[in-house]
C-alpha cells in the first residue's frame, strides 16, 4: 500500500476511534416537585377563624391577635389568591388594615395583629361556622344553631348578636324566620352606626 492510499485509511481510523461507542445515557430523571400544600377550607369563629384540612378534617385555630404575616400565609393557602389590602384610619377602634378576598371575606389587622373579620353575601354557601350556619342561612337556622341569639332593628338594618361576648353578629335581609344572613362579623370591626 502506498502512503497516499494509507493516509485516508488512517484518518478514518482516527475519526472512528474518537467516537463514543458506549450505550446512550438515559435522560436525567425529571426534577421532583415539592408536594403541593394540603388544601385548606376556612370556618368562621367568634374567636378568629379555623383552618380545616380538606383531606383529613384536622383543624387549626387562627385566633385573634395572631401575627399578620402568619395569618396571611395560611389565608393564601386557603383562598389561593392574595387579598387586596387597604387602610382605614377613621375606624372607632383606631386605624385598621383590611385584607379583602373576592368571596366576601375581609380580615382586619391592627398593629400587625389579626383582630377581626367580616363576611358578606358574596360568600353564600362557603363562609360558615363549623356547624354549617353562615352567609345564606335562614334566621330559623341561625337561632336553632345559636340559642340565645338577639335580633333587633338598628341603624345598620335587622341586626343579630350571637350569645357570648357580644362581638360576633351580623345582618339579616328581613325579620321573618325565612330571612337570610347577608353579613357576619367578629372581633374588631369598622362599622359606622
Amino acid at each position: 500500500m502506498t502512503h497516499a492510499r494509507l493516509l485516508p485509511v488512517l484518518a478514518l481510523a482516527l475519526v472512528l476511534s474518537g467516537c463514543d461507542r458506549s450505550a446512550p445515557t438515559a435522560p436525567p430523571p425529571p426534577a421532583t416537585a415539592a408536594p403541593a400544600p394540603m388544601p385548606i377550607r376556612l370556618a368562621l369563629s367568634g374567636d378568629g377563624l379555623i383552618a380545616v384540612m380538606a383531606d383529613t378534617g384536622a383543624t387549626q385555630p387562627l385566633p385573634f391577635l395572631r401575627p399578620k404575616g402568619q395569618t396571611l400565609v395560611t389565608m393564601t393557602r386557603a383562598e389561593l389568591t392574595r387579598g387586596k389590602e387597604s387602610v382605614n384610619r377613621e375606624c372607632g377602634a383606631g386605624p385598621l388594615t383590611f385584607v379583602e378576598w373576592p368571596d366576601g371575606l375581609s380580615l382586619m389587622f391592627q398593629d400587625d395583629r389579626f383582630v377581626g373579620w367580616t363576611a358578606d353575601e358574596r360568600g353564600a354557601g362557603s363562609l360558615t361556622f363549623m356547624n354549617g350556619v353562615g352567609i345564606g342561612s335562614s334566621r330559623a337556622e341561625l337561632v336553632a344553631a345559636f340559642p340565645g341569639t338577639r335580633v333587633e332593628e338598628t341603624t345598620l338594618g335587622v341586626e343579630f348578636t350571637l350569645p357570648g361576648d357580644g362581638r360576633t353578629g351580623g345582618l339579616l335581609n328581613g325579620r321573618d324566620q325565612a330571612a337570610k344572613v347577608t353579613d357576619l362579623w367578629a372581633g374588631v370591626t369598622c362599622m359606622f352606626r
